[in-house]
């Protein structure tokens, strides 16, 4: 080595770094979108962080190493390697196989990922849905992400006590409520689009909006106009959407502040819709406002001009 060889320790470490880790640092943490099922991003953040720690860690145990430790790291023979490299060798050995054998499961924070969303475009002009596809479209998944035999020993595996995301404790649970109501060995395993969206109404399955079948039409009356179908059980997304607005109504126009121990608010609502025939409680109004108020961020000011 020459002089400058000896003292370029951030090449080599770079160098090094690159060898023992790969790909490792380079995962990004992905976006993912609301959707039906368990939403947990955080998850991703978790293991980004998990990941950030082994190569900081990396990082840190070649800066250690003393300038004839280095020397001695970068000089080695690879085929008698010397117990520096060896040291450096098993450093975050197994942690580092586990971590860059396979990125971490999309399906990690929920079924929102973008690269896996369902072309419900395509699926709507399906004459019909085996269970696989029908479960897999119900949860907005592009069904060939997922195998039959995948699915099969997920279930193995939690039924020996293995834990899975919660992701795929869902879907698992789902999957038997198809299995349930359409029972493969009826129909040649065929799930007509029309009975499968009126078990969907039925029961109040939550599916993406999105998922759709041109084969199923609204229903007419007899002058040709279309009847509203059956209002169903508003599913708690719908809920938390309604209680957010009435509150940020409640401040627009009645100024109501969800700091303040006690409003007047809730009677002046009372009073309101007293005046159109209305009858609601003032407890009733409470409990929706201060709901309503839960999803205020904490730091949030009334803007008092």
């Amino acid at each position: 080595m020459t002089p400058s060889d000896q003292i370029d320790r951030k090449t080599h470490s770079e160098r090094l770094l690159k060898e023992k880790l790969g790909n490792l640092p380079d995962w990004k943490i992905p976006i993912v979108i609301k959707t039906v099922g368990p939403f947990e991003p955080e998850n991703f953040e978790v293991i980004f962080r998990r990941r950030n720690e082994v190569v900081e860690a990396c990082r840190q145990k070649l800066a250690d190493y003393t300038d004839q430790q280095f020397i001695e790291l970068v000089s080695s023979d690879p085929l008698a390697p010397n117990t520096i490299e060896e040291d450096w060798k098993r450093f975050k050995e197994s942690q580092i196989i586990k971590m860059t054998h396979a990125d971490p499961a999309w399906y990690a924070g929920g079924f929102g990922h973008p690269d896996y969303i369902a072309d419900f475009e395509y699926w709507s002009q399906s004459p019909f849905y085996t269970n696989h596809e029908a479960l897999l479209l119900s949860l907005g998944v592009e069904p060939k992400h997922f195998t039959e035999l995948q699915l099969d020993k997920m279930r193995d595996r939690a039924n020996k006590g293995i834990d899975l995301w919660p992701s795929l404790q869902f879907m698992l649970r789902r999957r038997e409520q198809f299995d349930r109501q359409f029972p493969r060995r009826i129909k040649n395993g065929r799930i007509n689009p029309k009975d499968l969206f009126a078990w969907f109404d039925l029961i109040g399955l939550d599916v993406p909006t999105a998922f759709t079948s041109k084969y199923v039409q609204p229903v007419k009356d007899q002058h040709g106009d279309p009847v509203e179908p059956l209002a169903k059980k508003p599913h708690k997304r719908e809920l938390d959407t309604i209680v957010q607005l009435f509150t940020v109504m409640a401040i627009e126009y009645y100024g109501y502040r969800p700091s303040d121990a006690r409003s007047p608010t809730p009677k002046e609502i009372v009073d309101a819709a007293a005046k159109i025939g209305i009858s609601i409680g003032d407890d009733t109004v409470r409990k929706y406002l201060r709901l309503g108020a839960s999803f205020i961020p904490e730091d949030w000011e009334p803007d008092e001009s």
